[in-house]
C-alpha cells in the first residue's frame, strides 16, 4: 500500500487504518513517517476527523483471532442482548443489595425528566445515585454527558474518582469483589479509559471522556463541580444536584443564589430530553430544598410543569419499629440519633415540615397569603401606599412599599427591593424616592439612629416638595426586635398573616423571585438574633415591613374611627331650660284656670 508522505495530506493518513493490521496511532505515524505529536494536535483541532480515525483503529482491534477482538465481539454481543437494569447491575457488578426505597427511587428517576428526592443523612445517597447510577449510565450509554454538583469542588472530585474506579480499575474489582477482568464491566463492555496515543480525550480529576464514546461531542462524559464552579461545555444529558447546601450556606440570600444558579445555569444546560435530579437531605425550614419544592413541586405555582417529589423518612413505621435501610441504621441507632439531634430530627431525618420554635411568622399562613392573580407593582383601588426603609450603604438596604385599605384593614405588598452595596446615602435616597413617586406613596418611614440621620436629611427636601410625609422610626435595639411602642413589635406583623389580612403578589416569575426570599426571611426571623444559631439570618425586609406597618396602623386608626353614638338625654343646659319653661307654663295654666 502506497501513501503520500506529505504530513498535511490528512485524507491519506485517514486511509492508513484501512489495513486491518494497523491497531495503534504509533503504527500510522511510522508508516507515514510523521511525528505522533503532529497527529495528536490535528486530532485536537479537528474532532470529527479524530472520531473517524479512532473508530477505524478500534475496528481493527476487533479483528478476529486476537484476544482484544474476542473481548470486543463479546461486548458487542452483550450489548445487542441488552443491559441489565440498574438494580440488577448493582447486584451483579458491585455486589450491592437494593432496598425497596432504592427500587422505588429508580422507578421515579427513569420515569421523570425532573425529580426532587429527599433522603435522610447517612443513607448512601451519594454512593448509590451520584456514583453508581452515573457509572451505570455511562457504561450503558457512553455518549451521555453527566454533571454532578456538590457543595464544594473537593467533594465533587471524590465522586469523579469513585466513578473512574468503577470504569477503569481492574484491581479494585479483583480485590473488592473477586472478579476477573472478563467478569467485570470493564472487560465486558470496556475499555472505558482512553489510551494516551489517542489524544484529545482527557481522564482528569474533575472531568473525563470515555474511550467508547462514538458521538464525536467535545463535552466531557462526566464532570463534577462545586456550586460556585462553572459547568464545562454547552449541553448536558443528566445533572445531579447532590447535597449542594449545608448549614454554613443557610439563609435566604444564599438560598436565592442557589435558585438563580439552578435557573440560569444548571437547567439551561439541559436539552429537550435532559434529566435533572435534585438529591439531598433537609437542613430545616427555609432551606434550598423547601424553596425548590415551593417553586417547582407545588401544583399551584408550577401548574402542568410540576416536578415530582419523593421523600424517604428514616423510620417508615414507628409502631412496628421499621426503618428505611436496616443494613445502615438499626432501630436502636436511630432512636439514639433522635435523642442526639433534638428538633432537627423531624426535618432532617423524617422529612416533616415543622414550625421553628419562637418564630414570629407562621410559614404556612405566609404561603396561604400568596395571590396568584396579583402582580408586583399593583396598587388596588382604595389602598394607600406606605414605604418602609431599613437603610444601609454597605450591607443590604431594604425598601418595602405596602398598600393598606383603611376600611377593610387589608394589606398588600406592592413592591420590595433588597439591594447590597449602594455605596452612599444619596443612592439610597434616589431609590426610595423613585419607588415613592412610582406608587404615589402617602408616607415614608425610615429607621432612625445616629448613622442614618444623613439619609433622613437627604430625603426630607424631596419628600416635602412631593407632599409625602417623612417619618422617623426609632428602634429600641439595633435589630428592632422591639419597637419604640411597647404594644407593637414584629410579632404584631406576624399576627396579620394569621388573620388573613395580607396578600403577597405571586402571579409571575418576577413576583415569585422577590416574594420567595421575603417569605424565607420572615419565617426564619428570631427575636434573639445574637444567638449562635441565627447569626447568618438576614432581617432587612422584615424590618422594612415593620416600619411601614407602624404608619399603616395609624392610617387604619384614622380611617375607620367609630362615630360617636348620639346621647339619648339632652345636655344639662337644655334640660335646665326645658324644666324652667315647663314650670313657667304650668304656672300660667294654673292662673288661667283660676
Amino acid at each position: 500500500m502506497t501513501h503520500s508522505r506529505n504530513p498535511h495530506n490528512w485524507a491519506a493518513i485517514l486511509d492508513v487504518p484501512k489495513d486491518p493490521t494497523v491497531t495503534t496511532v504509533a503504527e500510522v505515524c511510522r508508516r507515514m513517517s510523521i511525528p505522533r505529536v503532529t497527529v495528536n494536535k490535528y486530532m485536537q483541532r479537528h474532532p470529527d476527523w479524530a472520531e473517524e480515525f479512532r473508530m477505524r483503529i478500534i475496528a481493527n482491534r476487533g479483528a478476529k483471532g486476537t484476544k482484544l477482538g474476542q473481548r470486543q465481539q463479546r461486548r458487542v454481543a452483550e450489548r445487542d442482548a441488552g443491559f441489565p437494569d440498574f438494580i440488577e447491575a448493582r447486584r451483579e457488578w458491585w455486589r450491592r443489595k437494593s432496598f425497596p426505597f432504592h427500587i422505588d427511587a429508580y422507578k421515579h428517576i427513569e420515569q421523570n425528566q425532573r425529580l426532587v428526592m429527599i433522603v435522610p443523612p447517612e443513607h448512601a445517597k451519594t454512593t448509590v445515585w451520584s456514583i453508581e447510577y452515573s457509572a451505570y449510565k455511562l457504561i450503558t450509554n457512553p455518549n451521555l454527558r453527566i454533571a454532578v454538583v456538590q457543595k464544594s469542588a473537593a467533594e465533587a472530585r471524590k465522586v469523579v474518582q469513585a466513578v473512574q474506579q468503577r470504569l477503569a480499575d481492574e484491581a479494585w474489582y479483583a480485590n473488592e469483589f473477586n472478579q476477573t477482568v472478563e467478569e467485570s464491566p470493564i472487560g465486558r463492555y470496556g475499555p472505558f479509559k482512553p489510551q494516551r496515543e489517542w489524544g484529545g480525550r482527557s481522564w482528569g480529576a474533575e472531568a473525563f471522556m470515555l474511550a467508547t464514546r462514538t458521538s464525536g461531542e467535545k463535552d466531557p462524559s462526566m464532570q463534577a463541580k462545586g456550586v460556585t464552579s462553572a459547568i464545562l461545555g454547552n449541553r448536558l444529558d443528566l445533572v445531579i444536584l447532590d447535597d449542594i447546601q449545608d448549614t454554613d450556606s443557610q439563609g435566604p440570600e444564599n438560598v436565592q443564589k442557589l435558585l438563580d444558579k439552578l435557573q440560569h445555569e444548571w437547567l439551561s444546560r439541559l436539552g429537550e430530553h435532559g434529566k435533572l435530579i435534585v438529591l439531598g437531605s433537609r437542613i430545616g425550614p427555609g432551606d434550598f430544598y423547601e424553596a425548590v419544592m415551593g417553586r417547582y413541586c407545588d401544583p399551584d405555582s408550577a401548574g402542568e410543569y410540576v416536578w415530582p417529589l419523593v421523600k424517604y423518612p428514616a423510620i417508615t413505621n414507628e409502631a412496628k419499629k421499621r426503618v428505611l435501610c436496616p443494613d445502615l441504621w438499626s432501630w436502636e441507632a436511630l432512636a439514639r440519633k433522635k435523642f442526639e439531634v433534638g428538633d432537627k430530627w423531624y426535618s432532617n431525618w423524617m422529612q416533616e415540615e415543622v414550625q421553628i420554635a419562637g418564630a414570629a411568622f407562621n410559614r404556612e399562613k405566609m404561603l396561604e397569603a400568596r395571590d396568584y392573580d396579583l402582580r408586583l407593582g399593583t396598587v388596588p383601588a382604595g389602598f394607600e401606599v406606605v414605604i418602609g426603609v431599613d437603610p444601609a450603604i454597605a450591607a443590604y438596604c431594604a425598601i418595602a412599599a405596602w398598600g393598606v385599605n383603611p376600611q377593610t384593614r387589608h394589606r398588600v405588598l406592592v413592591d420590595i427591593e433588597n439591594r447590597q452595596g449602594l455605596a452612599n446615602w444619596p443612592n439610597v435616597a434616589r431609590l426610595v424616592m423613585e419607588m415613592a413617586h412610582r406608587y404615589h406613596a402617602r408616607a415614608i418611614v425610615v429607621e432612625w439612629n445616629n448613622t442614618q440621620a444623613a439619609l433622613y436629611e437627604e430625603l426630607r427636601k424631596d419628600a416635602v416638595s412631593a407632599g409625602i410625609s417623612l417619618l422617623r422610626y426609632q428602634t429600641v435595639t439595633a435589630t428592632g426586635a422591639r419597637a419604640e411602642e411597647t404594644d407593637f413589635s414584629i410579632s404584631s406583623v406576624g399576627a396579620l398573616y394569621n388573620e388573613g389580612l395580607i396578600s403577597l403578589p405571586y402571579a409571575d416569575t418576577a413576583a415569585q423571585a422577590k416574594i420567595d426570599p421575603y417569605i424565607a426571611q420572615c419565617a426564619n426571623w428570631r427575636p434573639k438574633p445574637s444567638t449562635a444559631r441565627s447569626w447568618h439570618l438576614v432581617r432587612d425586609m422584615v424590618m422594612a415591613t415593620l416600619f411601614a406597618e407602624s404608619e399603616a396602623r395609624d392610617i387604619i386608626r384614622r380611617g375607620i374611627a367609630p362615630m360617636q353614638q348620639p346621647k339619648r338625654r339632652a345636655p344639662a343646659w337644655a334640660d335646665s331650660r326645658y324644666l324652667r319653661w315647663k314650670k313657667e307654663r304650668q304656672a300660667l295654666d294654673l292662673v288661667g284656670r283660676r
